[in-house]
């Protein structure tokens, strides 16, 4: 052992290349295997927001699904997405195959599942004509419907190859194939089932660790019943701050699905150029990427002068402003929608979906552009405080558990899609209708403002009450 290793830390498992030989940390590893993991990442971000932006256009176009079906099955795509991580993934990639394998895996599943994609909008260009005149008008031409897929495919796989080609890179290290991860989880969960029902069984306003129990045959299993873990008191003290962020997460799955159907109905001519309904969901990067640097190096210096705090403010303030912004992107968004539904009736369009809506989609920038804000408060401060809050060892957990966030929320969307259509197309026209004309979108986007306004209004409470884990820092 080092001279001047700490014999009180573990000490890092030796290094090996991918043909198990010790490498040197000198010659492995930095900037040159970085670049190759931020070449796949930035594909596989390229791949899903491809693929998320236009699947609202593919599934009602090519395939005939109603409006709500179609965002309920592209929220549920989503949620299954974001909730992947918490529900194992990252527990197969530490106790079983391995960083690197798991990559190379997700990659062949990645680029499988494109590749099935491409199938399937070929095959739905070669529906037969007995299907119904109500699909031909549907149908895209097979370049328009199935080329997208087919290039996103051929991106994925050559940047596949850039991540393999890095392997002589990287750094492995051993595997922990005692599978402990899985005994900390399960042991972790225990102690919080433990810790709930401890503190409903005993209701005690005792704010020690342990509290003594009568002497018995089970006194061991008694004490260790009642003794609440440091750990698992701070995990439950998170559940309410995310829950109260559910309903921004069902906002957040709009984007991709409602607004961008509500733009494919206005005039997104710029010059000669259409653009495509899809292409508005570019002003949400964009305007995170314009906004970070305002942030970091405007907002965040003003707020330190009054706040004292090194970070300007708190992730749990960041959460709230984002919380705050989500409302009036709803309010915005109502308000776009009621335009677009009274230039339609002017117009005499109402029963002609095909038709262009004379109204420029310039109307709809501000709700994207303030999709983007909203998600750079909410989205960056969920990753701050969880990775700040939860214990030292399940940190790795700690974006996993935003992203379920999200996830669950994407879900929780499908199921009030689901719902609002089922009850809406029984007293009359659905508030999805197929007839966007027809529909009001305008209604739906009320009531996520107003929900929105109660999740704040939860959030604020419980961030008032939180203790942070660390001393010294406002919960406010």
């Amino acid at each position: 052992m080092d001279a001047t290793a700490d014999p009180l830390l573990p000490q890092p498992a030796a290094a090996v290349d991918h043909l198990g030989r010790p490498v040197s940390r000198l010659t492995s590893g930095r900037w040159p295997a970085a670049f190759f993991i931020i070449g796949v990442e930035i594909s596989e971000r390229f791949a899903y927001t491809g693929i998320s932006g236009n699947l609202i256009a593919y599934l009602t176009g090519p395939l005939g699904q109603s409006t709500a079906s179609a965002a309920a099955t592209i929220n549920a795509w989503n949620g299954v997405a974001l909730l992947l991580p918490l529900l194992g993934v990252a527990a197969v990639a530490d106790s079983w195959l391995g960083r690197y394998r798991t990559v190379v895996c997700a990659s062949l599943l990645y680029i499988l599942g494109l590749g099935m994609l491409t199938l399937s909008s070929i095959l739905a260009t070669q529906l037969p004509a007995q299907l119904g005149d109500c699909m031909d008008s549907a149908l895209y031409s097979t370049s328009t419907a199935h080329l997208p897929f087919f290039y996103i495919s051929l991106y994925m796989v050559a940047f596949a190859q850039v991540f393999w080609l890095g392997t002589r890179t990287y750094r492995f290290y051993p595997v922990r194939s005692d599978g402990s991860l899985f005994g900390e989880v399960r042991r972790y969960l225990l102690s919080l089932i433990r810790t709930w029902h401890a503190s409903w069984c005993l209701r005690s306003t005792d704010d020690s660790d342990c509290m003594p129990t009568s002497t018995s045959s089970g006194a061991k299993d008694n004490a260790e019943m009642i003794c609440f873990p440091d750990e698992a008191k701070s995990v439950l003290k998170l559940f309410p701050i995310g829950a109260t962020c559910l309903i921004y997460a069902v906002v957040f799955a709009q984007w991709t699905t409602m607004f961008t159907k509500q733009a494919s109905t206005l005039d997104r001519r710029v010059g000669s150029l259409q653009v495509p309904a899809a292409a508005l969901q570019s002003l949400i990067g964009m305007s995170i990427i314009i906004s970070i640097p305002i942030y970091d190096q405007i907002l965040v210096p003003l707020a330190r002068k009054y706040s004292k705090n090194p970070s300007g403010i708190t992730p749990l303030q960041r959460i709230g402003t984002g919380l705050a912004i989500s409302v009036i992107l709803m309010v915005v968004a109502a308000l776009v929608e009621m335009r677009r539904l009274r230039i339609a009736r002017e117009y005499v369009l109402v029963d002609k979906p095909e038709a262009t809506i004379p109204m420029s989609f310039w109307w709809m920038v501000p709700q994207f552009v303030l999709a983007g804000l909203a998600d750079m408060f909410t989205v960056v401060g969920l990753q701050e405080f969880f990775y700040d809050q939860v214990p030292e060892d399940l940190r790795s957990m700690g974006l996993a558990l935003y992203l379920s966030i999200l996830g669950a929320g994407s879900f929780g969307s499908s199921i009030l899609v689901y719902a609002i259509d089922w009850v809406t197309s029984n007293s009359g026209d659905s508030w999805f209708s197929d007839n966007l004309n027809r529909g009001h979108l305008d209604y739906f986007y009320w009531l996520l403002a107003v929900l929105s306004v109660l999740g704040l209004a939860a959030f604020l409470y419980f961030s008032q009450v939180y203790v942070h884990k660390r001393k010294g820092i406002s919960a406010e």
